[in-house]
């Protein structure tokens, strides 16, 4: 009998920056995409499914996420777009800052999210211990 554990894939997540000029057009996807159908099927869920998105800018995320065919775009589970939102928060912590970054996560998924892109798929960074770390827009309860 065949060990399960020796079977299965192991995946890991690379983060994957936006490049600040997008280009129309479905996004760069891997290369062994393009090799047929099947192969393209079985990937795409990987690739969006467990990588991490991120841009500096939030315009940059939004030019990219609606380049995206919808039926990609429901696989997104990691979209960093606000590190730029740090800065204008003054990069300190407090509720207002957090409030005013959960905010923009959620106009953002309503804005460019076509009704597909889960609110939990958007990530918004908190600065804990001198640490930033993100939390998922999904996973914050309303204030």
């Amino acid at each position: 009998m065949a060990n399960n554990a020796d079977s299965t894939p192991v995946v890991t997540s690379v983060t994957i920056f936006i490049p600040l000029y997008v280009e129309r057009g479905d996004p760069k996807v891997p290369g062994i995409c393009q090799a047929n159908r099947q192969l393209r099927a079985e990937v795409l869920p990987f690739y969006y499914g467990c990588n991490i998105f991120q841009s500096y800018y939030s315009r940059t995320m939004a030019m990219w996420i609606t380049s995206i065919p919808e039926s990609n775009l429901r696989l997104l589970r990691n979209v960093r777009p606000f590190e730029a939102i740090i800065w204008t928060c003054g990069g300190g912590g407090g509720e207002a800052q957090w409030r005013k970054m959960v905010a923009g996560a959620e106009a953002f998924v309503e804005k460019h999210g076509r009704g597909v892109l889960a609110r939990a798929a958007v990530f918004v960074p908190v600065r804990e211990l001198g640490w930033w770390l993100w939390i998922s827009a999904g996973e914050v309860k309303q204030v």
